[in-house]
């Protein structure tokens, strides 16, 4: 990923934090969309899945509140709800972007599927693109360890996904998903490196409108 990017996130304990707390809630969302599939659908895989990525935002969580201890409160309440805010945003666009492209005669257990193959699978990716970086760009020896342990787990959620895809036949619709996830990502990025006075001047916002910064849920 780009190195200036990281550069930015991770130049002292107030952005690590606030950097964390976003991947605790992409974390979280992540456990949310898997927990929304119906009880007849849910399988040993869907359970690991969703309970590893609730473990991953809990130590996440745990994270950053060790590094909130750089500069006044508000100033880290303020960069940790503009940082957030366009998580949840970025979040709730990649969920309506897969609602829309579930085709209209899918069955409901493959309306399930196809949600699940789409974001799991974007999402996966994008963690798998952030955790190495901050396994070896991270200055806290604590970040570098949890990131190299989240990897292997994240690995395992990819090859179930990409499993799932594949036994389908989703493999067209999964990139189309992927291919969204990138652009939105994009934007999500300038968001975090973007200053408060330049957001405020550019009130660039994504297409959905979004207000406050409760994560988006999923429902079948």
């Amino acid at each position: 990923m780009d190195k200036k990017l990281f550069t930015h996130l991770l130049s002292k304990p107030s952005t690590v934090a606030a950097f964390l707390r976003c991947l605790s809630e992409i974390e979280t969302a992540g456990a949310t969309w898997i927990v929304a599939a119906p009880a007849e659908f849910w399988t040993t895989d869907l359970h690991q899945h969703a309970l590893d990525e609730l473990r991953h935002a809990k130590r996440l969580g745990d994270l950053v509140r060790k590094f909130r201890v750089d500069g006044p409160a508000k100033v880290q309440a303020d960069l940790e709800d503009r940082w957030c805010r366009a998580t949840a945003s970025y979040l709730k666009q990649l969920l309506s972007s897969a609602y829309r492209r579930v085709p209209k005669d899918a069955t409901p257990a493959e309306h399930m599927l196809y949600l699940y193959a789409g974001l799991a699978l974007a999402v996966e990716r994008r963690l798998m693109k952030i955790y190495p970086t901050l396994a070896k760009q991270a200055h806290q020896p604590e970040v570098r360890e949890l990131a190299t342990q989240l990897i292997a787990e994240e690995k395992t959620h990819l090859s179930l996904v990409t499993r799932t895809i594949k036994t389908n036949g989703f493999e067209k619709h999964a990139e189309v998903i992927v291919e969204i996830e990138e652009r939105l990502a994009q934007k999500w990025f300038e968001i975090l490196t973007r200053s408060p006075e330049t957001e405020a001047k550019n009130e660039i916002k994504f297409s959905t409108s979004f207000s406050g910064t409760r994560l988006p849920v999923l429902s079948f």
